[in-house]
């Protein structure tokens, strides 16, 4: 990022306020619209949802519904995986565990500060040592041999 786009964005950073509002699903489906507009279907795309509290905003059939829903869309397959974070105990988990397993991905609970260091370089690490999923016809594999 450039100078000027680092000062774009930690400006627009400090105008962000609190409105006690949790609305998991307006985020995650921005989200993976804009991942899915990116994407040249050659490289692994991922999606780190991290949230501190339970959804109080919900689409009228659910958040998982409406993720089935667009998954299905997709032809069965989302843009990218969705990884979810949830910190503290005023959670869903039930709903970010089942949301990262939609996304072909994984729940982390975070109890507390001293936590999230070890979650999130486990988290970068299985991101970066995945090379590929769903490999397609005609493609190679490496060999030991």
């Amino acid at each position: 990022m450039t100078k000027e786009g680092q000062q774009r964005a930690e400006l627009r950073l400090h105008q962000l306020l609190p409105d006690g509002m949790t609305n998991i699903w307006a985020g995650l489906e921005a989200g993976i619209q804009l991942l899915a507009a990116a994407s040249d279907g050659m490289r692994l795309q991922h999606l780190l949802l991290l949230t501190d509290g339970i959804p109080n905003i919900n689409p009228p059939r659910g958040i998982v519904p409406m993720l089935k829903r667009l998954k299905e869309k997709s032809g069965g397959r989302l843009p990218c995986s969705v990884n979810t974070f949830g910190f503290g105990y005023e959670l869903d988990s039930e709903l970010l565990h089942e949301l990262a397993r939609l996304g072909s991905a994984s729940y982390a609970f975070i109890p507390d500060a001293g936590f999230v260091g070890t979650v999130f370089v486990n988290a970068v690490t299985n991101l970066l040592v995945t090379m590929g999923a769903n490999p397609v016809q005609g493609s190679q594999t490496c060999s030991s041999r």
